[in-house]
């Protein structure tokens, strides 16, 4: 089964405390977006893939904006995992001025066969912030990396 999906979200500063708020959330499944509330001043959201992982033909897209002034912490709630086929997952985000972005993403183990491709593109304006982490972890001799 070929799982064509989407997220997207917007983070933007709250105009009565100095937090940053979640805008708009969306997803498609299997994606799923948690967006806890926290005691910071960032807006946190964990994206995840329902299900065991990456399966054939998966292809996600997920999209960000992190608006002025506003800071957002995209997390993991764990590791996401990429099965015998291809799959692959992009994720777009605009950073606009003074705002922060801390994409910090599950490590992506693949299993023998995977082929996952991961791409990242930022759109970071003069006076943003970026704070990225990413990591693939082949598991199994035969796994591919990127």
């Amino acid at each position: 089964m070929i799982a064509h999906a989407r997220s997207s979200l917007e983070v933007v500063r709250s105009r009565v405390t100095s937090a940053s708020v979640v805008r708009r959330a969306y997803a498609e499944a299997p994606i799923a977006l948690s967006c806890p509330r926290n005691h910071g001043h960032a807006a946190w959201v964990f994206p995840t893939v329902l299900g065991p992982g990456y399966l054939r033909g998966d292809d996600h897209e997920h999209t960000i904006e992190v608006r002025e002034g506003a800071t957002a912490y995209i997390g993991s709630i764990g590791i996401a995992r990429g099965f015998a086929g291809v799959s692959s997952t992009r994720v777009r985000a605009t950073v606009e001025p003074s705002a922060l972005l801390v994409h910090a993403p599950c490590p992506l183990t693949g299993a023998a066969g995977a082929d996952v491709s991961q791409s990242v593109e930022i759109d970071l304006a003069e006076g943003a912030s970026l704070v990225l982490i990413g990591s693939y972890q082949p598991c199994q001799e035969h796994a591919r990396t990127p």
